[in-house]
C-alpha cells in the first residue's frame, strides 16, 4: 500500500498499462483491417444439395422465450431437417408449454410431436448446458449438428451458407457466423437497428466488435478460437469420435472448440466463421443477468485456458499457438485485471497530484475516439453483408459507444475481475432472467 503514494512507482505503473493498453489497440486496429479483408472473399452460393441438419435445443426455465424461438426454427425450409429439444430440469412452465403447445406424446423413452414431425423432446433430470446437449447426441441422424441457445432465433440465409461450407471444405469441423441481438419484444423486426432499448443497444456493439470486429480476422488467419454457444454448427461424426460435448467447464462452447483444435493435425484448424449472420439472440436485460453472464464467460475463459494451456506458444498450432492463445490471455484473461488496476493508478495519480488532468483528459479523449471509429469501422464491414434495411446507423453508434466505455465496461470489469479470482470455483450458470418475446405465436396463445 505505501507504493500506491510513490510518486515513482506510479509514474512507472502507468506508463507500464498505457503501453499495454497501446499494443492491444494496434492488435484491434490489424483484427479490424482482417476483418475487412475477410469479407472481401465472399460466400459461394450455388444450387447443390446441402447436407442434413439437427438442432439440438437445450432448454432449463426457458418459459418465456422456448415455444417462440422452437416456432420460429421449425420454419427453416430445409429438405433434411430435425429440431431435439431438451428440458433441462426446470422448475418453471418449460416442458408444460413444450408438451402442450406442440402436443408431445412420448414413445421408446422420447416425446414426439404430433403437430410437427420434425421435433423431438428428450428430458434430463440433470442440469447443464454440456450434459443436455450429450444426451440428445446420440439421437441425432443428420450430417451436421447445431447447438443452439433456447432465446436465439436462427436465420435461413446464413444457416444455409454455414452447410454449404462444410460441403465444401471437408477439413472444416466447426463453423459459426455472425450472431445479432434481437429485440425480445419485436423478434422478427429487423429494421429498427440497434434495438432502441439502451441495455439492449450496448450490448450488440459488443457483440458487433466480437464477431466482425475481432473474429472474422481470427478467421482470415485460421486462427480463430471462439464458436458461439449461441449457434454454430459441427460436423456429427467428429463430435462423437471426441466424446461428445466437452463437460469440464462452464463455457462448453469455447472449451468444445480448443478440444477439436488441439487434436487437429499439425497445420490445420479445424473451425472456422464467416461473415455471415446466423441468428438472432437475446441479451440479458437487467443488471444482475449481465453479471451473472458476464462472471461465468470470464471463469468458463480461464477454466479453458488452463485445461488447454498447452496451446500456449505450441509450434505445432502455428497462429493459433504464438499469436492467437497469448492474445487471449492477455486481452480477455488478464484484460479485466489491468483495467481496473489502470482505474486505481489513475484515481491515486490524480489525488496525489502526480500527473495532470489534461493530458489524462486528452489520452481517455483518444482512446474513446479510436473506439468508437473502431466501432464504426466494424458496423461498415457487417453493413456490407446484411440487408440494407437492419443496417447499423454509423453516426448513432459512434456516439453508443461512449456509454459503453464509460459506464458498462467498468461496471462489467468489476465482475470479471471477480470471475478471474474465483474461476475454479465457479461451476454453474446461475439465474438469466429472459424477456417475453411477444410474436405472432405468442399473441395466438395468450388469446387460446
Amino acid at each position: 500500500m505505501i507504493l500506491l503514494w510513490d510518486e515513482q512507482y506510479v509514474r512507472i505503473t502507468l506508463t507500464l498499462l498505457g503501453t499495454y493498453f497501446l499494443i492491444i489497440s494496434l492488435m484491434q486496429v490489424l483484427l479490424q483491417a482482417l476483418s475487412y479483408r475477410r469479407h472481401q472473399r465472399r460466400l459461394r452460393s450455388n444450387n447443390d444439395e446441402l447436407p442434413s441438419l439437427t438442432l439440438l435445443v437445450p432448454a432449463r426455465n426457458e418459459e418465456h422465450v422456448v415455444v417462440e424461438a422452437l416456432s420460429r426454427s421449425l420454419q427453416l425450409p430445409l429438405k433434411q431437417f430435425d429440431v431435439i429439444v431438451v428440458e433441462n430440469a426446470s422448475t418453471d412452465k418449460t416442458y408444460k408449454l413444450l408438451h402442450e403447445m406442440f402436443q408431445m406424446r412420448l414413445e421408446n423413452g422420447i416425446y414426439r410431436s404430433i403437430t410437427h414431425p420434425h421435433l423431438r423432446m428428450i428430458r434430463s433430470s440433470i442440469p447443464g448446458k454440456a450434459h443436455a446437449l450429450n444426451l440428445a447426441l446420440p439421437h441425432v441422424h443428420t450430417d451436421i449438428v447445431a447447438t443452439m441457445d433456447a432465446d436465439t432465433i436462427p436465420e435461413i440465409s446464413g444457416i444455409e451458407a454455414l452447410l454449404r461450407d462444410f460441403k465444401n471444405r471437408p477439413e472444416i469441423q466447426g463453423l459459426g457466423g455472425i450472431v445479432r441481438v434481437m429485440n425480445p419484444e419485436k423478434p422478427e423486426d429487423r429494421k429498427a437497428y440497434p434495438p432502441k432499448a439502451h441495455a439492449y443497444a450496448i450490448q450488440s456493439l459488443e457483440y458487433l466488435r466480437a464477431f466482425s470486429g475481432e473474429r472474422l480476422g481470427w478467421g482470415l488467419l485460421k486462427a480463430n478460437i471462439y464458436m458461439s454457444g449461441a449457434c454454430a454448427l459441427f460436423r456429427t461424426g467428429t463430435l462423437r469420435e471426441r466424446g461428445g460435448f466437452q463437460i469440464d467447464t462452464v463455457t462448453e462452447d469455447l472449451e468444445t472448440s480448443l478440444d477439436l483444435i488441439s487434436c487437429a493435425d499439425k497445420d490445420q484448424h479445424p473451425i472456422d466463421i464467416l461473415p455471415a449472420v446466423v441468428a438472432w439472440t437475446q441479451v440479458p436485460h437487467t443488471l444482475m443477468s449481465l453479471f451473472q453472464q458476464r462472471r461465468r464467460w470470464q471463469a468458463g475463459l480461464w477454466q479453458c485456458l488452463w485445461k488447454f494451456r498447452g496451446l500456449f506458444l505450441a509450434s505445432k498450432r502455428g497462429v493459433v499457438g504464438f499469436i492467437a492463445v497469448p492474445y487471449i490471455l492477455f486481452t480477455e484473461g488478464f484484460g479485466p485485471l489491468m483495467e481496473v488496476l489502470a482505474y486505481i493508478m489513475i484515481a491515486v495519480a490524480l489525488y496525489c497530484e502526480f500527473i495532470e488532468p489534461m493530458p489524462l483528459v486528452f489520452v481517455t479523449a483518444l482512446g474513446l475516439t479510436l473506439s468508437g471509429l473502431l466501432t464504426v469501422w466494424a458496423a461498415s464491414v457487417e453493413n456490407r453483408y446484411i440487408p440494407k434495411d437492419s443496417a447499423w446507423p454509423l453516426i448513432k453508434i459512434f456516439f453508443l459507444s461512449l456509454p459503453l466505455n464509460l459506464i458498462h465496461r467498468p461496471l462489467v470489469n468489476l465482475v470479471r475481475v471477480e470471475a478471474c479470482l474465483r474461476f475454479p470455483w465457479i461451476r454453474s450458470w446461475g439465474v438469466i432472467q429472459r424477456s417475453q418475446m411477444t410474436t405472432t405465436t405468442e399473441t395466438t396463445r395468450q388469446q387460446a
